[in-house]
This record gives structure tokens, C-alpha cells and sequence, in this order.
């Protein structure tokens, strides 16, 4: 028994920076979290953006971001 053929219009792994950065940030959020389980989500994005450190233009750009790796 084989599973039929699937046609993607998105590749399976895609190559874009965002597509690699959310899993690492939805993971660091949850950890976070997980240390402080009162906190609201606006709490947790300040606790990430605080600790990203800006990389290229100041503040947000189209090559990093927000900002990359912690500090």
C-alpha cells in the first residue's frame, strides 16, 4: 500500500530565512513561557525582542529582521 502523489505548489523545505527563523523563535517563546507561565504574549515578544541582538540597519530590516541570535 503506497500513498498517492501529492502536487505542492510550496516547496517541502522551503529556503526563505523566515521559514527557518519560526520554528527557532516559536521554540525560544515557549521556553520562555514555560519559565513564566503568568506572562502575556506581549510580555514574552518583549523578552525577545530585549535580547536580539540588532544586526544590519538599525531596527527592523529586510535582511535580518527584527534582529539575530541572542545576546
Amino acid at each position: 500500500m503506497g500513498f498517492a502523489q501529492e502536487q505542492r505548489s510550496v516547496p517541502v523545505f522551503p529556503t526563505r530565512a523566515e521559514a527557518m527563523a519560526t520554528p527557532h523563535v516559536s521554540a525560544v517563546a515557549a521556553l520562555i513561557w514555560s519559565c513564566n507561565t503568568s506572562w502575556t504574549v506581549a510580555q514574552i515578544r518583549d523578552a525577545l525582542d530585549q535580547t536580539a541582538k540588532d544586526v544590519g540597519a538599525s531596527g527592523r530590516d529586510t535582511s535580518y529582521g527584527y534582529g539575530w541570535r541572542a545576546r
